[in-house]
């Protein structure tokens, strides 16, 4: 006695090919997406550092904020030099875009952006002046801050939030 044959029909090998898509899928995004996010990660812990190096600067000279970082780094020698660096892009030589604001600013002014290309081109870290970070998508903030940073008002008082053209924080931003 023979048993019959079965075919297996097209059907049943396509939802097969779809399931192991679906679960190659599940498995194979969270290793590609974790570089990046650790690196947006690291670039966000020095961009915080910096701006609270800055903080504790304004905090021991009467609420003024250092003119540029280079005063920030001779300031304080211990700051570490790492923090000065991009891991998106650690060539890039000034990664980070200070903007020094007036004393009386409040804490949803920008303070540092990073450049762009740091982040692959999608956007930039943001920190704030109270120590608070977002990813911002707007890659036009970065031109913003360097215009604003090349003004003689930044490095004699400061720019506060109505130089930035701000009236609400900047939006299409997500925390790193």
């Amino acid at each position: 006695m023979t048993k019959p044959r079965t075919q297996t029909s097209w059907l049943s090998i396509i939802l097969l090919a779809l399931l192991v898509c679906f679960l190659m899928g599940l498995f194979v995004n969270p290793l590609v997406t974790r570089p990046a996010n650790a690196i947006r990660s690291k670039s966000a812990n020095n961009a915080r550092e910096i701006v609270l190096a800055a903080l504790v600067y304004a905090n021991e000279h009467n609420d003024v904020w250092p003119k540029d970082l280079a005063e920030l780094r001779q300031e304080d020698p211990g700051l570490n030099p790492n923090f000065f660096q991009s891991p998106g892009a650690p060539t890039l030589v000034n990664p980070y875009c200070y903007v020094r604001p007036v004393p009386t600013t409040i804490s949803d002014q920008p303070v540092l952006v990073e450049d762009p290309t740091c982040e692959h081109g999608t956007g930039s870290i943001v920190c704030y002046a109270d120590g608070h970070i977002v990813y911002s998508h707007d890659l036009q903030l970065w031109n913003q801050a360097k215009r604003l940073a090349a003004l003689p008002k930044a490095t004699l008082q400061g720019v506060d939030r109505h130089d930035w053209g701000l009236s609400t924080a900047i939006p299409d931003s997500v925390k790193p």
